[in-house]
């Protein structure tokens, strides 16, 4: 069973044999949790989508034997993740017994993303996460994030508006949060949200020609269909400082079956962007537009955070 991320197996408490195969998972590396529903749990955290995907990029094949070796699963486990992959747009192959990657992947890099960013964030990169918003907010109750940004391969509860999941494939897209202090307090954000979404469709259109608008108050429309969006959290008092943590996804690529959990009208950016442009420069120039009104709306607020061309925000098909 796939157990919160994790291959699981159970178990029954009666079962005479139970500390035989306890200890023989335990000797390949396995763990045991508390008893769940009267079972023992016995997990192995290393296995998913985004660790497979990794460690398939390594090589340019790989046997089935060393994959299910590696991470300590069956055969029908790994035929699992590679179909879950597949479903996500990668191009997996085989040859006999060998696995192979047929397409490179877009991997970002700090180097190439300071090469389109002047930036001031302290920049992480993870394979995986929870939700990089999450992340920043539990960093937030034990020391400062101010200026630090997260971005991930592939969130397992990504968050969108009004709580919905933003469902993005594993190493194609764009998953970014970052932490900023301000010293005038909550009630002087009003707009920020609103600005941050104009900021980053004129950045991405002056950086790469594209066209984007903004469906109020922070989604990116391209072509009437959403590719990206942005969600702001606010911690702190109303009149002093406070906290705010900026999220932002973007669309770059989804398959077809991918888009098919998607429960609206969506975009990727990908067939619009210039050939070969990567995702350390998208996330070189969405890290910049997020500097610039940030730094600019403590400032002056709305109308010092964002610089709103004609036509560059619109609702429901309507200007404003």
């Amino acid at each position: 069973m796939l157990w919160d991320g994790l291959f699981s197996t159970q178990f029954p408490a009666d079962s005479s044999h139970i500390g035989e195969n306890i200890s023989d998972h335990l000797a390949k590396g396995w763990r045991t949790d508390t008893r769940l529903n009267g079972a023992f749990c016995i997990t192995l955290a290393a296995m998913s989508a985004a660790q497979l995907l990794k460690h398939l990029s390594s090589a340019s094949r790989h046997s089935r034997a060393a994959l299910a070796s590696y991470f300590n699963v069956c055969d029908r486990e790994l035929d699992g993740w590679l179909v879950e992959l597949s479903s996500q747009g990668m191009a997996i192959g085989s040859d006999g017994d060998e696995v192979l990657l047929q397409s490179p992947i877009d991997w970002p890099a700090l180097d190439r993303i300071k090469q389109y960013s002047e930036q001031p964030f302290t920049l992480e990169l993870s394979l995986e996460t929870e939700s990089t918003s999450t992340d920043l907010q539990r960093r937030a109750a034990r020391q400062s994030i101010h200026k630090l940004a997260l971005t991930t391969e592939y969130q397992r509860a990504g968050r969108g508006r009004l709580g919905r999941r933003w469902q993005s494939p594993v190493a194609q897209n764009i998953a970014l949060s970052v932490g900023w202090q301000f010293n005038r307090g909550a009630a002087a954000l009003e707009g920020l949200s609103l600005a941050i979404g104009a900021s980053l469709a004129e950045a991405l259109d002056d950086a790469f020609g594209v066209s984007l608008k903004l469906k109020w108050p922070n989604d990116l429309y391209l072509n009437d269909c959403k590719c990206g969006g942005v969600l702001v959290d606010v911690t702190g008092e109303l009149t002093h400082s406070c906290t705010v943590i900026v999220g932002v996804g973007l669309n770059l690529v989804i398959a077809e079956q991918a888009g098919e959990a998607i429960d609206q009208p969506w975009a990727a950016l990908g067939p619009v962007l210039p050939a070969g442009t990567s995702r350390s420069a998208v996330l070189g120039v969405t890290l910049d537009a997020l500097s610039t009104v940030l730094q600019s709306y403590v400032l002056g607020g709305l109308t010092s955070g964002m610089r709103t061309t004609a036509g560059a925000i619109g609702c429901s098909g309507k200007q404003l």
